[in-house]
């Protein structure tokens, strides 16, 4: 260790004799290492005793403990100078760890580390300094800055009069475990309600304190003063613990109805079931603030055992709208049947009801893939007035009711509902659910789509277009066709509809579009042609090869291309020296197609032609070109001076399977140098596509991780995933302990993509699901994910600790479910687990897995001690097929005893 580095470190033995003293000390205490080698640290640190130190030494040596010296407190071991010169100490400040020197299972004597931290400190006192200045910005830097290396300073600047410094200070005290500056944090919360600014930052930044700050703020709860109480339930529920449901159940009953509205909010953001009774409580109270905010509340928790308290509330004029969003948020498939009665009840509105039974099959489907179950129960149970009263709902409903009328009208098989579907059509939010539901309905619908053709409004004539090529129904061709001379503006939308019916008598349409001047429209009736390869395709293309006009000689060229039609070769070739560029350029393109042994020496002129985009479409051409010469076109077209050449020549690389050393040399100068991010970010991504297996690349892309540039860093990261190398795995799990949280989201994502997922991201992975880092939802929700591909015994530990609380259960069940859907996973550990809400997660996870299976599973915990494992258990038994669930609750079925 040299002396300009910022650490030392020197050992004593028992009797507290030095024993090493390493070349650092030396220089910055000036005592050589032969005169402290075999001193008492006594004589070497004279003021040891009277500072209380001597102390901390014993204490490692009888107890085998760590101390830690801090320098806010103890500022230094060895009294020295600083060694640079400093504004603001005379002495060097020290950061001083004391670590037993173990020796065969005893403590043998104590590792001291010293650390000189006086630049850093000396820096955090001139930014704490700038912190006071008069400039805004300067003082946004400086919380910028302390936010990385010292974010209890900031905390007087929560109550900075520039929100953008509040805004920093906020986020640098976030998840900070200082308990001097939570002490204090805490305090403007419970005493300093007169600054807003200050006050909402003091909340935000507790809101991200990982749970330190809990203990603290539960105290607040029993404030005398209410506005305290208030904050403090605010501040909660942001941040999240379970810790604080209990004393937030308690504020239920508290005097202020602010106390109690905010804990109500606070118990939902925290979303443990627990408190679902008590809240539902609140909901059925009619209290028109409190009632409102419950029921947002339970949505949030999902508990569907207290579905049925809220059923009643349907029928209510003043809640029945929010009654009716939260049985569709915590309630299942038969809610469906519930919803559809209370459209028969003069109080309801027929409106939100709609809205909760979309929402209601949204869920079902995205959870269980039973949304259909849903419709069929509205089908059936929406009777004539209920037809009614969604018809008179549709005049005066909002943007959001009109979509979800429209989808609910269109699952209803009554001939008095084509009509408003159709008049739908003309309202831009319902547009779109108006025309699906059109597209499904049989000749009725088809019948109104195609009227909507001549309608004057062009949005509503291209959405119309749209739905009856959904609809596949042939009656609509001529319609279409006639609707290209009346709106040539609708080609692009109409050329696809033609094509997605399918019908011969579309062709002669779609061919005289081949020749328009708009290339969208050129192109689109290209894609419906080649959709469907009419009889006539061949002969088409043919044709269009030699004809006059540029336009349908480049649609000729895809054609024939696409389809790789070996009688057009010699035309083909032929094009590749046309007149016009952009029949070049795609003849080019379509080449490899052909299979013919002309190929290589047209590809190789063309990489060799004046124009860029000649050489770009041979480079695009080399990812289907297969002959062994194709190697050494990719790399002249590699060495490009065009960066659109090299761009494709990389992404075209990728297509090649066990590419030699020369060619993967070349792509990783060009991943590390190549002066332009899209032909880097190409490169690695051919690097890592899989294929090349050299396993010299691992150093390579993982010294790109560190790039300046994010995108690369993020590509090479991505990279380590797909290379399929030995060791990437290792580099991407040490970035899930990172320090940058891009990096950890993006190495969650990279080891999502290995296949076998490594077994050694799960300690990492479910870190980050439980929120040790402070990492947004989404990256928490992907590591939670992770930990289903891995599904291993330990992943799937991990995942029922984070099904066992509110804050991850959601994400956490999907992940089992994922992980049991692909045969990855077996749950039985964990179907034993004697926490009930671990036991109900299971049986859920095994439900949205769609296993039968786990069919004698649920019948099984229709015999749980848990309500909630027994509701979820007999949901799962109503998904199943009729007669498989007969079959299994037969008595022959059922265990005995």
């Amino acid at each position: 260790m040299t002396a300009t580095s910022d650490v030392g470190v020197f050992t004593v033995d028992r009797d507290l004799v030095v024993q090493s003293w390493d070349p650092w000390v030396s220089a910055v205490t000036g005592v050589p290492a032969d005169r402290a080698r075999g001193a008492s640290i006594t004589s070497l640190i004279p003021d040891i005793v009277e500072r209380g130190l001597l102390s901390r030494f014993e204490r490692v040596r009888e107890e085998g403990a760590v101390e830690v010296l801090a320098p806010a407190f103890h500022h230094y071991l060895i009294r020295c100078a600083p060694r640079v010169p400093s504004d603001h100490f005379a002495v060097m400040q020290q950061s001083v760890t004391l670590t037993p020197l173990r020796v065969e299972g005893r403590v043998a004597g104590v590792v001291v580390t010293i650390e000189d931290v006086t630049a850093r400190l000396d820096r955090e006192r001139t930014l704490a300094g700038q912190l006071r200045g008069s400039d805004e910005q300067v003082r946004q830097f400086a919380a910028r800055e302390l936010a990385i290396g010292a974010p209890s300073v900031l905390v007087d600047s929560l109550g900075d009069t520039d929100w953008r410094v509040r805004r920093a200070a906020a986020a640098g005290l976030s998840g900070t475990d200082d308990r001097d500056a939570v002490n204090r944090v805490v305090a403007i919360v419970r005493d300093h309600h007169e600054d807003a600014g200050a006050l909402n930052a003091a909340i935000t930044a507790l809101s991200g304190s990982m749970g330190a700050a809990v203990p603290r703020v539960i105290e607040v709860l029993r404030s005398d003063d209410p506005d305290a109480r208030t904050y403090a339930a605010l501040a909660l529920g942001l941040m999240r613990d379970e810790w604080a449901v209990e004393p937030l159940l308690d504020c239920l009953g508290d005097k202020d109805p602010n106390v109690r509205f905010h804990a109500i909010e606070a118990l939902g953001r925290i979303g443990a079931p627990r408190a679902a009774p008590a809240i539902a409580t609140e909901a059925e109270s009619n209290d028109p603030v409190l009632a409102f905010a419950a029921l947002d509340a339970l949505s949030a928790i999902g508990d569907p055992l207290v579905a049925p308290r809220i059923v009643p509330l349907l029928a209510d004029e003043f809640f029945g709208g929010a009654a009716a969003e939260c049985v569709s948020k915590i309630g299942g498939e038969e809610i469906a049947g519930v919803l559809a009665g209370a459209l028969t009840q003069p109080s309801s509105n027929a409106a939100t009801i709609a809205v909760a039974i979309v929402t209601l099959r949204s869920r079902m489907e995205e959870r269980y893939g039973t949304g259909t179950l849903v419709e069929e129960l509205v089908r059936s149970m929406v009777d004539a007035v209920g037809i009614e009263r969604l018809i008179a709902a549709v005049p005066s409903a909002s943007d959001a009711e009109i979509e979800a009328l429209a989808v609910v009208l269109g699952w209803l098989p009554h001939a008095s509902i084509d009509p408003v579907l159709g008049h739908l059509l003309a309202r831009a939010k319902s547009r779109n659910s108006a025309a699906k539901a059109l597209a499904v309905r049989g000749d009725r619908g088809v019948d109104m789509l195609i009227s909507a053709l001549s309608d004057d409004d062009a949005d509503v004539r291209c959405t119309a277009a749209a739905a009856l090529g959904e609809a596949g129904n042939r009656r609509a061709v001529a319609p279409l066709c006639e609707l290209l001379d009346r709106d040539p503006d609708a080609a692009p939308v109409v050329a696809s509809a033609l094509g997605a019916i399918g019908s011969p008598d579309a062709l002669p349409a779609l061919d005289h579009l081949l020749d328009d001047q708009r290339a969208a429209v050129r192109h689109a009736a290209i894609g419906a042609i080649n959709s469907v390869a009419y009889d006539a395709t061949q002969s088409l293309a043919a044709r269009l090869l030699v004809d006059p006009s540029a336009h349908r000689r480049e649609a000729g060229a895809r054609i024939a291309g696409y389809f790789g039609f070996a009688s057009c070769a010699d035309a083909m070739l032929a094009l590749c020296h046309d007149a016009d560029e952009t029949v070049r350029r795609a003849a080019v393109e379509h080449l490899s197609l052909l299979n013919d042994p002309r190929t290589e020496e047209i590809l190789t002129e063309a990489l060799r032609n004046e124009s860029p985009a000649i050489r770009a479409a041979a480079a695009k051409t080399l990812a289907t070109f297969e002959a062994p010469t194709g190697e050494a076109l990719l790399e002249r077209a590699l060495s490009d001076s065009d960066m659109w050449v090299r761009y494709f020549a990389a992404r075209s690389a990728r297509r090649r399977v066990g590419i030699g050393p020369a060619l993967v040399a070349r792509l990783a100068e060009l991943a590390a140098n190549d002066p332009l991010p899209p032909v880097r970010l190409a490169a690695i991504d051919t690097l890592g596509g899989g294929t090349i297996g050299a396993p010299e690349l691992l150093p390579v892309i993982t010294k790109l991780v560190d790039d300046e540039d994010g995108e690369v860093r993020r590509a090479a990261i991505l990279a380590l995933g797909t290379c399929k190398l030995p060791g990437a795995d290792r580099e991407l799990i040490r970035a899930l302990d990172h320090e940058d949280a891009d990096r950890r989201r993006v190495a969650i994502q990279a080891l999502s993509l290995m296949e076998p997922v490594s077994s050694g991201a799960v300690d990492g992975a479910a870190r980050i699901a439980r929120g040790q880092f402070g990492d947004d939802d989404v990256t928490r929700a992907e590591a939670t994910a992770l930990l289903g591909r891995v599904a291993t015994p330990r992943a799937i530990g991990a995942l029922s600790k984070l099904a066992a609380s509110p804050v991850t259960r959601r994400a956490a069940v999907a992940a089992l479910a994922a992980a049991v859907a692909s045969g990855r996973a077996k749950l039985a550990r964990e179907l034993a687990s004697p926490d009930e809400t671990i036991r109900a997660a299971m049986i859920e996870a095994l439900a949205r897995a769609g296993s039968r299976d786990a069919a004698g599973i649920f019948v099984a915990a229709l015999d749980d001690a848990s309500p909630t494992v027994r509701l979820e258990a007999a949901r799962a038994l109503g998904r199943l097929d009729m007669l498989e669930a007969e079959r299994i609750v037969s008595p022959e079925s059922l265990p005995h005893g």
